[in-house]
C-alpha cells in the first residue's frame, strides 16, 4: 500500500482539470448548430410551396401557379407548377410605399400594372431570358379604394403568356 492510499495521510487529491478549450469548442459548435437550425427552419417555412386548391385571391403567395387566366377573380385554383397552368404569382406590390392617393380603383390598378411592367422590364422575379414578346406581368388581386382605406395594402403581379398558351414549369425567381 502506498502512503497516498491511506486514509488520513494528509494528502488531498487534486481536483480534475477543467478542459476550457474543449468546453469552448463544444459550446461554440452548439451555438453554430442552433443558428444553422434556425436559419434552415426559417428558409423552409418562407419557401414552403403554396397550398393547392381553391384559394382566395388575397391569400395567394409568391410562387402560386393558378389554373385561371382571368385577373379579377376573388378565388383562384392553385395547382402544382409542374402541371400546365395559366399564370403564376411572381411579385407583390406593397401599396404602403406609394406616395400617391388614388381617386378610383381603376387608377390604383393602373399604378399596380405600371409597377408590374417595370418588374418585367428589369427582369425582376422572373428568369432574365423571359421574352417580353411572349410573356407579360399582369396586376391581379388589386384592392379597391375601400379595401385600401381599411388596410388591405397588397397587390400581386402574375406572369402569363400573351397568346394565352399554358405555362409549364416554375417561372418565379425570388430576389435574394
Amino acid at each position: 500500500m502506498r502512503d497516498s492510499d491511506t486514509i488520513g495521510s494528509g494528502e488531498v487529491e487534486a481536483p480534475p482539470r477543467v478542459h476550457w478549450a474543449r468546453l469552448g469548442i463544444a459550446f461554440g459548435a452548439t451555438i453554430v448548430l442552433v443558428i444553422i437550425g434556425i436559419v434552415g427552419w426559417s428558409a423552409t417555412t418562407d419557401s414552403a410551396p403554396p397550398p393547392v386548391g381553391p384559394t382566395m385571391a388575397t391569400e395567394l403567395v409568391l410562387g402560386s401557379c393558378v389554373e385561371e387566366s382571368d385577373i379579377g377573380l376573388t378565388e383562384y385554383t392553385v395547382t402544382d407548377c409542374f402541371f400546365a397552368h395559366q399564370q403564376q404569382i411572381v411579385a407583390d406590390v406593397d401599396l404602403r410605399r406609394t406616395v400617391g392617393t388614388y381617386s378610383s380603383t381603376e387608377a390604383l390598378t393602373s399604378f399596380v400594372q405600371e409597377v408590374c411592367d417595370r418588374f418585367l422590364e428589369y427582369g425582376l422575379f422572373v428568369p432574365l431570358d423571359l421574352s417580353e414578346e411572349q410573356y407579360e406581368l399582369i396586376a391581379i388581386s388589386v384592392p379597391t379604394i375601400e379595401e385600401l382605406d381599411t388596410g388591405r395594402e397588397r397587390a400581386l403581379c402574375a406572369v402569363r403568356s400573351i397568346d394565352g398558351s399554358l405555362i409549364s414549369g416554375d417561372l418565379y425567381v425570388p430576389l435574394l
